[in-house]
């Protein structure tokens, strides 16, 4: 899972297994110095999974959002399994 903000990746996740169910978490940074192109007030974040748009949410720091992927229909998506 990938998070992008107008071309720019800003946030990579991965996936784990809790509670006997698939998860995962993505952290996308917020604009910089180094990266002024990130997470913003008002930008627009692409969530992509396996290199296919899933959806898009609006940059909003104040608290954790919850997002389930969407891929299209006719898709199957497999997610690598994370473990320590």
């Amino acid at each position: 899972m990938v998070a992008r903000i107008a071309g720019q990746v800003c946030g990579q996740g991965q996936v784990q297994q809790a509670d006997g169910q698939l998860v995962y978490s993505l952290n996308v940074r917020a604009a910089t110095a180094v990266e002024p192109g990130c997470g913003m007030a008002g930008r627009q974040v692409e969530l992509l999974v396996a290199d296919v748009l899933s959806t898009r949410v609006a940059w909003d720091n104040r608290a954790i959002q919850r997002r389930d992927p969407v891929v299209g229909t006719g898709y199957r998506v497999f997610l690598p399994l994370v473990r320590r």
